[in-house]
């Protein structure tokens, strides 16, 4: 089991949409009825806007969000997304900047993800340390 770790990737927006990353995924139940929009686990999603939350989530439970915000993003340029997870405490960083640290302990080990919302974007780089 995977517990304390962290994910790095360079992203990059194509049009309007998020991206995701996600951590600590402790269960794939998400498809058991196909309407949750996220796996069980830590999720860390920005808009192409700039928006961005961390939640919590888990099956049939209302996602929890732990934290949320907006960052100025520049149009059409990558990005270095980051979480890191350590004991309960959870890091959601952009550009080598931390956007938020909270601490939870819903989630404590897990595997990782990446994605978006149905939307296109470019990924590269991928590390999990």
């Amino acid at each position: 089991h995977w517990t304390d770790y962290e994910l790095n990737v360079e992203a990059r927006f194509d049009g309007s949409g998020d991206i995701t990353l996600m951590g600590r995924i402790d269960s794939a139940d998400v498809f058991k009825n196909q309407k949750a929009r996220y796996p069980s686990g830590y999720i860390f999603v920005m808009d192409e806007l700039g928006s961005w939350k961390v939640l919590s989530c888990a099956y049939n439970k209302p996602d929890m969000t732990l934290a949320a915000s907006h960052v100025k993003l520049s149009a059409g340029r990558w990005h270095h997304f980051g979480m890191s997870f350590r004991q309960n405490k959870i890091t959601v960083m952009l550009d080598g900047q931390v956007l938020s640290s909270v601490q939870d302990d819903q989630h404590r080990a897990g595997m990782f993800g990446i994605g978006t919302g149905w939307n296109r974007a470019q990924f590269d780089e991928l590390t999990v340390n």
